[in-house]
């Protein structure tokens, strides 16, 4: 099976995943029920006229930040649903700036509390899966990469898989390249766990938020996995 031999076979990971084929197909359901969450919004940069990726939604933006045990971060969305979460930062001022650039939002911090809950119990090493009864609705993107995420959102924690893998799983087994692609305009980190997507031959592959956090972050769930 492709996922043990990229699981044991990693240099930079000595003791690797002992992980199962759990990935199901089937509608993707977020935990965000009882938020502002539902359904999601996942925007294109390319049909939008910012740099955050974030399109004209019809109500205001609207966006929290908050620490964890790894650094502040920032999440913003509408009524309409969630549009983009950040990485952890080294404080407060560069979070929010990371996830207001280029948009008009106001803070609201009595907003999006599950999501920030899951966030920092992740950021705790707690195993924190993103699901529930909620459907996820994918806006404002390309039928492809809509495709891609919600198959990376089945990756359980863990576990690994490789751009390959995914491109499979999509009916596109040749599109490896251009599942990379996809995950690079995921604006979700995390949320759509592209850091759990890897080579075939067990080295990362590319992160839009920088190699250094996707190895951290599969270290983080490695350790809780293996715990």
């Amino acid at each position: 099976m492709e996922i043990d031999k990229i699981g044991t076979r990693r240099s930079w990971l000595k003791s690797g995943l002992q992980s199962k084929m759990l990935a199901q197909r089937g509608s993707w359901r977020p935990d965000f029920s009882q938020d502002l969450l539902a359904p999601f919004c996942l925007v294109n940069n390319a049909q939008t006229n910012n740099r955050n990726g974030i399109s004209h939604f019809p109500m205001s933006l609207r966006f929290a930040c908050f620490n964890t045990q790894w650094g502040w971060i920032a999440v913003i969305g509408s009524l309409a649903g969630l549009c983009r979460t950040t990485l952890p930062a080294p404080d407060e001022r560069s979070a929010i700036e990371a996830i207001t650039r280029g948009v008009t939002a106001r803070r609201a911090e009595n907003d999006f509390i599950e999501i920030r809950r899951a966030l920092m119990d992740y950021f705790r090493g707690e195993r924190v899966e993103f699901s529930s009864p909620v459907d996820l609705e994918l806006e404002g993107c390309t039928g492809f990469q809509q495709d891609v995420w919600q198959a990376t959102a089945r990756i359980s924690y863990g576990q690994l898989r490789s751009y390959g893998w995914i491109a499979s799983e999509i009916g596109r087994p040749r599109a490896a390249r251009a599942v990379g692609q996809a995950l690079g305009a995921n604006r979700l980190p995390i949320i759509i766990p592209c850091h759990r997507v890897i080579r075939s031959d067990g080295s990362l592959g590319g992160f839009s938020g920088g190699l250094h956090w996707k190895e951290e972050l599969i270290k983080l769930e490695e350790a809780v996995f293996l715990a």
